[in-house]
């Protein structure tokens, strides 16, 4: 009877842990629900913080200078969307919400900042409603001013 060293031992059965690590790692990755798409004011991206309040339960995401926005785990059926602006990032210099930025900057695109959405989103019983299904999904929001 051959004897095995001890580490070839361990060493080994600390390779078919990594494998079966790995392997239960592999496979779809994220919330199996979500809501994503893009918030838009007259045709122009708006960002804040979008809320999801549905009962006894709230999800919330960022809505980026793009509009778009990603909600994780949101509450399922019918929810009520809140959508608030960001108070602690002022528009970047030379821009205001909604206008043509500065040509300032040589070399760089004329974009437009992204506006604020208007204050009645803000809470609520604005009558911004969704229904939130099981799985993921896309729903873009077009506020009115």
């Amino acid at each position: 009877m051959k004897i095995v060293p001890f580490s070839v031992t361990r060493s080994l059965l600390a390779m078919i842990l990594l494998i079966l690590g790995f392997a239960s790692g592999c496979g779809e990755g994220g919330p199996a629900n979500s809501v994503s798409g893009k918030v838009t004011l007259n045709g122009d991206p708006v960002t804040g913080t979008i809320v999801f309040l549905g009962k006894g339960k709230e999800a919330t995401g960022s809505i980026g200078l793009t509009g778009e926005y990603f909600v994780s785990d949101p509450p399922l059926g019918d929810v009520s969307v809140v959508i608030k602006p960001n108070t602690s990032v002022p528009a970047p210099v030379g821009m205001s919400p909604g206008n043509a930025g500065s040509a300032a900057m040589p070399g760089m695109p004329n974009v437009k900042a992204a506006a604020t959405p208007p204050a009645k989103y803000a809470d609520a019983s604005s009558g911004l409603n969704y229904t939130v299904a099981a799985g993921k999904q896309t729903k873009n929001f077009e506020l009115m001013p």
